[in-house]
């Protein structure tokens, strides 16, 4: 599960 846009990097990081 990922929070931000295109970039899939870790999960709970920046979140903005």
């Amino acid at each position: 599960a990922i929070f931000f846009r295109e970039p899939p990097k870790i999960q709970t990081k920046e979140k903005k």
